[in-house]
């Protein structure tokens, strides 16, 4: 599958993929994820991938992911920011496998500290797998020189430790 050119101006983040809180056992794999954008000029998120699911089975593999672009928000957690793949809540192991994120370019932003993250692991998050992903991120907001650019951002003292491998 190939998503592209989905484009907003939401105060909830704009997505290519969005996985709910029913969903479980599930593979979202071997999909094509570019130009998502939120223009909302207050600042909210774009994301290519959220999995924000309670369930168990969530596997995200073999996907690519480039080109997110929001006006980058101020919050320190990255629902604000431009991520490539943001898993949020999951009482399961998610497992992450094999995926390329490529966040890149000069974008304007909000006029304060911002980031930008190729995987955001959030506080809702128990346990996560990732393995053999390809995170690039030279995201600029344009506007400040104050953004911190994440390869892996984790906002919890999310269980990761042996299960962060060949990244």
């Amino acid at each position: 599958n190939v998503t592209s050119a989905i484009s907003g101006s939401g105060t909830s983040s704009i997505t290519g993929i969005y996985l709910g809180s029913l969903v479980s056992n599930l593979t979202v794999s071997g999909n094509t994820i570019q130009s998502v954008s939120n223009t909302l000029a207050t600042g909210s998120g774009a994301r290519g991938i959220i999995a924000n699911s309670e369930a168990a089975g969530i596997v995200i593999a073999n996907n690519m992911i480039s080109d997110i672009f929001c006006f980058a928000g101020t919050n320190s957690g990255g629902t604000n920011w431009p991520v490539g793949i943001h898993v949020e809540l999951a009482l399961a192991t998610v497992r992450v496998y094999h995926n390329s994120v490529n966040l890149y370019g000069s974008h304007p932003g909000v006029n304060g500290v911002s980031g930008s993250a190729a995987m955001v692991v959030g506080g809702g998050v128990s346990s996560i797998d990732l393995r053999g992903n390809v995170f690039a991120n030279s995201y600029d907001n344009s506007t400040v020189g104050t953004e911190t650019p994440f390869a892996i951002n984790a906002t919890n003292d999310v269980e990761i430790a042996g299960r962060i491998n060949w990244n």
